[in-house]
């Protein structure tokens, strides 16, 4: 959301909502104000922090999901969606399969990627694999992009959740890292930090058959868990130990699915020879063609004319262009292109 967004979607929530109806809404998707938020400050100060937390950590869709879910006639809610479609979470449904989609939740467009989005599918398959590492060479390349089309796949699909870690934003060690990712799955937490006061090895598997056990007799839900990171902070071995050990259970395991993000430490043979691989690169002029030549077939009910097409796809290029001194197309163009061709999908649509 931009910040305008933000502080309205803020000030519906705080005209909607007392404290307590708000703290069982958080609770709701497995969320707590007390560890969001201040509480010594008013609460519509404390609603602000929330919606800025949510919106920096990529589970505001999660969010406005709930309260639009919980409430989809409240005439604030309803005022709030007029004003901001692309928020709308039934407005937004896929046509087809989620994973197809061309847009995501406020607006933004999802380009290109054709290799995760298949390999989205096939984990959620019963003898796909499930696990998947995302790397790439250069930064800005769309890896940030993974989790929110992963979140738009779990909002339209039933009896399904999303666990995301920041690794880079967390203490190098496995018991607080199971912690956030308790939470998240609406464990209870407490257990964590004893588990991992355990020789090393030992306390992660104990960890790990905590978070994802082997009996899942009654497990109804499909958890897709995303650990991302792995740029500012050297994961120490302990922390490597216990990914590895999780990617083998869950490797194993019907409910959940694991992506691993900028991940380029070694993984056990039995892990790394039976796992998903992507490397994600640069959008390219074809990536850009097909999704232009979507949105004008979802406009007009027919492909557009090859030179027409060219008049669409020159003019991402020359927004590109106007706005970087690098070659278009470059991976440092990668927001630049995505941007462009959300302008360019805007106008094609009117």
């Amino acid at each position: 959301m931009t910040g305008q967004q933000i502080v309205e979607f803020s000030d519906v929530l705080s005209n909607i909502y007392n404290v307590n109806g708000f703290k069982r809404l958080l609770l709701g998707i497995n969320r707590s104000l007390q560890t969001l938020a201040a509480p010594t400050d008013p609460f519509p100060d404390q609603v602000l922090s929330v919606v800025e937390v949510a919106n920096s950590q990529g589970w505001l869709a999660l969010l406005v999901g709930a309260v639009t879910t919980a409430l989809p006639n409240h005439a604030l809610v309803r005022q709030f969606l007029s004003n901001h479609p692309d928020w709308d979470v039934m407005r937004n449904a896929p046509a087809s399969h989620p994973c197809d989609t061309i847009s995501i939740f406020g607006g933004r467009s999802f380009l290109g990627r054709r290799q995760f989005r298949e390999y989205l599918k096939s984990m959620d398959e019963p003898t796909g694999k499930k696990v998947l590492i995302i790397t790439g060479a250069l930064r800005k390349v769309g890896k940030t992009y993974s989790r929110e089309l992963v979140q738009f796949l779990v909002m339209h699909t039933q009896n399904a959740g999303k666990v995301y870690v920041d690794l880079d934003q967390m203490e190098n060690d496995p018991a607080v890292v199971v912690t956030k990712i308790a939470q998240d799955l609406g464990l209870g937490a407490g257990g964590a930090a004893t588990l991992g006061q355990q020789q090393a090895a030992r306390g992660n598997h104990d960890l790990v058959d905590w978070l994802v056990p082997t009996n899942q007799i009654g497990q109804l839900k499909t958890w897709w868990i995303l650990l991302d990171g792995f740029r500012e902070h050297v994961a120490s071995e302990g922390l490597q130990d216990f990914i590895a050990q999780l990617a083998q259970r869950i490797q194993g395991t019907p409910n959940y699915r694991l992506i691993l993000i900028n991940y380029s430490y070694r993984l056990p043979l039995a892990v790394d020879a039976f796992c998903l691989k992507e490397e994600v690169v640069p959008l390219t002029r074809v990536d850009v063609e097909q999704f232009l030549a979507t949105i004008h077939e979802r406009r007009f009910g027919a492909l557009p004319a090859a030179a027409q097409l060219a008049e669409y796809v020159d003019g991402v290029y020359a927004t590109v262009q106007q706005l970087t001194n690098s070659e278009p197309g470059s991976a440092g163009d990668q927001l630049l292109l995505n941007t462009a061709a959300t302008k360019a999908r805007d106008l094609i649509s009117k």
